[in-house]
């Protein structure tokens, strides 16, 4: 399982709800295709929003994929991941063309069997 914990630059909360909502909806299918081409069986984004106003969130990958995903579409040229980075990018202030320079979250503590 991959995990992403990114902010929502200030002033980009409904642009990035916008986003989610043609995720679901207009571009289901694109991202469908997206989870397969990059080894993907659940993408998920989790909006969380702090006690001093600013909004994050927290995206779980899973599937085969799920802890290269971030270096795949990263170097992906499909379309679709393009338009993909452009908009995700924007609202969370990233360059999504580039690598990325945050180590990824580390797991602290799993209860699971």
């Amino acid at each position: 399982m991959g995990v992403a914990l990114v902010p929502i630059v200030d002033g980009m909360l409904e642009e990035w709800k916008q986003d989610m909502r043609l995720l679901e909806g207009e571009h289901a299918q694109d991202m469908r295709e997206l989870n397969a081409r990059h080894g993907l069986t659940s993408h998920r984004a989790y909006l969380a929003q702090m006690p001093d106003g600013s909004s994050w969130v927290v995206a779980v990958h899973e599937g085969p994929g799920a802890d290269t995903f971030l270096q795949t579409i990263v170097e992906s040229q499909h379309s679709f991941d393009k338009w993909f980075k452009d908009h995700i990018g924007r609202v969370h202030g990233i360059n999504m063309d580039e690598p990325i320079a945050a180590p990824m979250p580390e797991l602290m503590l799993d209860t699971g069997q």
